[in-house]
């Protein structure tokens, strides 16, 4: 991984566009470059196959993307917003 490489700035770019702030976005991680991301946003969120390093990063562990790690997850917090 290049060290000067980084996706934050594209996600900065990103919510920016679209209005929203960080404090409102959840962020999935399975790499060491997502480190930073998964730190910034209001929930951060790894997945079981996850490297090591982003461990001790986050409080919220999920299964592993190939078992729908994130679509499970996803489903649960949507579904603990009351229906309009």
């Amino acid at each position: 991984m290049v060290r000067a490489c980084s996706k934050d700035p594209t996600l900065h770019l990103f919510c920016a566009q679209l209005n929203f702030s960080f404090q409102n976005t959840v962020a999935f991680g399975v790499a060491a470059s997502d480190s930073e991301k998964v730190q910034e946003f209001l929930v951060g969120v790894i997945v079981a196959n996850a490297m090591p390093t982003l461990k001790n990063v986050v409080r919220d562990q999920i299964c592993n993307d190939l078992d729908d790690g994130v679509a499970i997850y996803l489903e649960q917090l949507l579904s603990s917003f009351p229906q309009a």
